[in-house]
């Protein structure tokens, strides 16, 4: 309906115009850019017509408009025009025609109104193209003529809109060139930002940076052709692949911009905006599958729903700012901006306005500072994170903090009350020893999120160190928690625990690592403390250092009788010198120091095939 309404509109006004008017010759040696419409002959016909016949008929009217814009029309169109050159020799223009996206153009004379020149989209292998952003034709005029051209337009895909200018081949062959380049820059900085935000989509695991970098080539592709890149540098069968599935590559556009939108925006929390963003997806989504491309009325749906998105767009992201989520507000701001020149596109192909014809790579310029505006928002929505981040962690250390003081004030009471009658002495040491595993665990979580925090590898390492010796000793206050006896611990069970964790720390896809145990021992609270650091150490040692492929046996075995034991701890690893090891491991300085000093044991080291570690003692 809106386009027979143009159609109707459209012709009233040619034909009243100027309809008594001669049309009147234009020189062809003007040293200034002519533009032809506004001297030229318009006929639109629904259906195509022969020349011959159009002119026989005399059915051309005066158009006087530099720009004719008529939108999304299947309609011919045939313009009339008269060059003349009185001097005595031959002159040379173009005659150009200033969009790149016209699929069928073909330029006759008055001496042969059957056999033309074709250009457009569909003639890009034709021997006469050239290979610039707008078509254009090498016109030669005789010396002392007058000429009558005529210009055949139709396009089954895109929207005619045009100027049609006579200029100097080198001046506009130049000008073509500069216009290359810019765009060529400009699309550059668009993909230059694209892979960006697909390295930090691969980089941080966020998808919102994932959805943005298929926006953004999306984009490209649809601004290489809207530009007329893609006539320039790719093959005809791309391009024609290309126009046929110029409606699929819109709706892809929104699609990618509503999938952006939803993961950047977090829409979960705001359930009707979030069905709004799904309800817009299978929309596009339906018409991409059933309506036919080459119709009219399927482009016009495309635009109502991609006017739809922008203004349902924008209203999210104002709301989802006013909820609280402030990494919105750059969002607003880009998207606002680049959404004016989406508009002006859009109406430009429903032949409301014509300022793209003024700005033709204004989208362009538009996307390229919406990426940069945004690439902003993603850094502002990190220090969101990072605020968030710390104020939590405060929370935390203030909650462990106000926790300790309260389990202090506890045990103090408990132990107070447990003091006063001998048979509650069980249960104060039950509860000790639950308030003594919490406080490791507290202190387990602060190593751990100071662990996040850093960014030198040796530091980070010497801290996970210091995790595992911590955990190795939360270990025996938790089987002491789940066993009857709370003097002794069960080393069995405890030694497979700790070294459950141990292996669970390290990446299953690297280690492959066999652990053997052989353990019959039971031992008080204390030297089980000790035995569980020793383990840890060499454990941890075998992991790090005995198996370059990621690959061996580590095999422990504990032994008591009559309160003798006698630990062993090998590997099938490549082995070390000790000696040399030993002053500058800060674990076998420990191990050394549990051995003999806390222990009174004694050890032997054989390091010839793998390492083997024997531990005796008595307690």
């Amino acid at each position: 309906m809106l386009h027979l309404f143009r159609s109707i509109f459209l012709s009233l006004l040619l034909y009243t115009a100027c309809a008594s008017a001669a049309l009147s010759p234009v020189n062809i040696n003007s040293s200034e850019k002519v533009y032809l419409l506004e001297h030229s002959e318009l006929f639109i016909s629904s259906k195509e017509i022969p020349l011959k016949e159009v002119v026989a008929k005399r059915s051309f009217r005066p158009l006087h408009k530099e720009h004719l814009n008529l939108g999304i029309s299947k309609d011919f169109i045939y313009i009339h025009f008269i060059l003349e050159n009185w001097r005595a020799k031959p002159a040379s223009k173009v005659l150009v025609l200033s969009s790149p996206l016209l699929e069928d153009i073909t330029l006759y004379t008055e001496k042969d109104l059957t056999r033309g020149i074709s250009k457009g989209i569909l003639h890009i292998d034709d021997p006469n193209h050239h290979h610039t952003l707008p078509f254009h034709f090498r016109i030669t005029q005789a010396p002392n003529s007058v000429t009558s051209y005529y210009l055949k337009i139709h396009s089954n895909y895109n929207n005619i809109d045009f100027a049609l200018t006579l200029e100097d081949t080198e001046r506009f062959l130049e000008s073509d060139r500069i216009q290359q380049a810019i765009d060529l820059v400009l699309i550059g900085m668009i993909i230059a930002l694209m892979l960006y935000s697909l390295f930090l989509s691969y980089y941080i695991r966020d998808r919102s940076y994932f959805f943005y970098s298929l926006y953004l080539m999306m984009l490209i592709w649809q601004q290489l052709t809207y530009l007329g890149l893609t006539q320039v540098f790719f093959p005809k069968q791309f391009i024609l692949f290309d126009l046929y599935i110029d409606i699929i590559k819109l709706s892809l556009l929104i699609v990618t911009s509503a999938l952006f939108a939803i993961h950047f925006l977090e829409t979960k929390h705001h359930r009707p905006i979030h069905l709004g963003y799904l309800a817009i997806i299978l929309f596009v989504s339906f018409e991409l599958i059933f309506l036919p491309s080459e119709k009219a009325y399927s482009f016009y749906m495309l635009i109502f729903s991609g006017i739809f998105f922008i203004v349902f767009n924008l209203f999210s992201g104002i709301y989802i700012y006013r909820q609280g989520l402030k990494q919105a507000r750059l969002f607003i701001v880009g998207f606002g901006i680049v959404s004016i020149f989406y508009l002006m596109m859009i109406f430009d192909a429903m032949g409301v306005s014509s300022l793209m014809y003024y700005f033709q790579n204004a989208l362009v310029w538009g996307s390229t500072l919406e990426a940069f505006i945004l690439s902003l928002a993603f850094a502002d929505r990190y220090l969101i994170l990072q605020k968030e981040k710390h104020a939590v962690q405060q929370q935390i250390l203030y909650e462990t903090q106000h926790r300790t003081a309260l389990i202090e004030e506890e045990v103090i009471q408990k132990t107070k009350e447990l003091n006063q009658a001998l048979e509650t002495k069980e249960l104060l040491i039950h509860e000790i020893h639950h308030r003594v595993k919490n406080n490791l665990q507290i202190i387990l979580s602060m190593i751990r999120l100071q662990n996040m925090e850093l960014d030198d590898p040796k530091a980070r390492e010497k801290l996970t160190d210091l995790e595992y010796r911590i955990n190795a000793i939360a270990k025996t206050y938790t089987m002491l928690l789940n066993n009857e006896n709370i003097e002794e611990i069960n080393m069995e069970s405890y030694i497979e625990t700790l070294l459950l964790d141990i292996s669970e720390s390290y990446d299953y896809a690297k280690y492959r690592i066999e652990v053997d145990t052989d353990i019959h021992a039971t031992m008080p609270i204390r030297a089980s403390i000790y035995i569980g650091l020793i383990i840890n150490e060499l454990v941890t040692n075998s992991y790090k250092h005995a198996f370059p492929d990621g690959t061996g046996t580590i095999t422990i075995e504990l032994q008591e009788e009559a309160r003798y034991y006698t630990l062993t701890v090998k590997d099938s690893g490549k082995g070390f010198s000790y000696n040399k090891q030993k002053s500058k491991s800060l674990g076998l300085k420990l191990i050394y120091t549990l051995v003999y000093d806390q222990l009174e044991g004694t050890m032997d080291v054989f390091t010839e095939q793998g390492t083997k570690f024997i531990i005796r003692f008595k307690l």
